[in-house]
């Protein structure tokens, strides 16, 4: 709920300043290009507002700060108040767990590809996926200092790992020969497949999360597919960043409106989720900062060679 009205509240803005802007340049453009100048100004515009916002807001200060947050995760401390948080532990499930469809290994969650790779025309290379799909369930990560409750479809972003053995094709083959697949079709179905991931990603599951896709349309020998999965094993040493909720006594998926999106969930130290890029570990304030005034400083100056009658001299002598 809170990813969907943080989505709302920024596609209100966006929609408000593309219309704002759109009335400030058009009558000193072509018609064909006030849209396309209207939106990537608008767009910059938004995310340079949104990120003084989220300043306003005390994001990256204080308790909700970078150095805070990696501190706390080093003694296994939550934060005094729901925000950002950072934990490392050993992996353990609440009851069940789940089953690895390609390793067999005991875990609680997987993600996994069975796919093809083609070469097309202009040396480009392309990767068609067959068979795709992951699960999850709400699972507990064991620190030194306490328990830590994990109520999210994790974000694996550690590089899956390629399954070729004899044992493994015949997990995968028997996989796919039980598994009741939902048919996409092509690229517009793979995209509506990354669309429900996203959204279960950043939404707080009830319960254990299961997708099986098959791309219809395919027909290509099981034997000449490739295989790759990615799993999270009981018992492992990992390291997660999302957001404290005191109310659910939980790691949750963060909001888009706090900067945080979902959680994220890499093998080893906190120092792993750093490398990595997490959207949910807190920037520094100097970057927030300079991201916001470099997107403002854009969108504003193509808003100002629009009203100045130069993006249209450009266009005419490009033409």
């Amino acid at each position: 709920m809170k990813f969907a009205q943080g989505c709302l509240a920024h596609l209100v803005v966006l929609c408000a300043l593309t219309v704002a802007v759109d009335q400030l340049i058009h009558p000193h453009l072509p018609a064909e290009l006030r849209f396309f100048l209207a939106a990537p100004a608008a767009l910059l515009l938004t995310v340079g507002l949104s990120n003084i916002w989220n300043l306003i807001r005390g994001y990256g200060r204080g308790d909700r700060s970078r150095r805070a947050v990696l501190a706390r995760a080093r003694i296994g401390e939550v934060p005094r108040h729901d925000g950002p948080i950072v934990a490392t532990g050993t992996v353990g499930a609440e009851g069940q767990t789940l089953r690895a469809p390609i390793s067999g290994i005991d875990c609680v969650a997987y993600q996994y590809r069975l796919y093809t790779s083609q070469w097309l025309p202009g040396r480009k290379y392309r990767e068609v996926p067959v068979y795709w799909g992951y699960a999850s369930l709400p699972f507990r990560l064991d620190s030194p200092s306490r328990a830590f409750r994990i109520i999210a479809m994790p974000r694996l972003v550690a590089e899956a790992t390629q399954q070729d053995s004899a044992e493994a094709r015949e997990r995968a083959r028997s996989h796919v020969a039980t598994t009741r697949f939902e048919p996409k079709e092509a690229l517009v179905g793979i995209a509506s497949s990354a669309a429900t991931m996203v959204s279960e990603l950043t939404s707080e599951p009830v319960g254990p999360v299961r997708r099986d896709w098959q791309a219809a349309g395919i027909d290509f020998p099981f034997e000449e597919l490739r295989i790759e999965e990615n799993v999270v094993p009981v018992g492992a040493t990992v390291s997660v960043s999302g957001h404290w909720s005191s109310e659910r006594g939980a790691i949750v998926p963060g909001s888009i409106g706090d900067g945080e999106v979902g959680l994220t969930l890499v093998a080893g130290g906190p120092e792993e989720l750093a490398r990595s890029g997490a959207a949910e570990l807190p920037f520094s304030v100097w970057s927030v900062a300079v991201t916001a005034a470099v997107s403002i400083v854009l969108g504003a100056t193509l808003v100002w060679l629009s009203q100045t009658g130069q993006i249209a001299e450009w266009w005419r002598l490009w033409r």
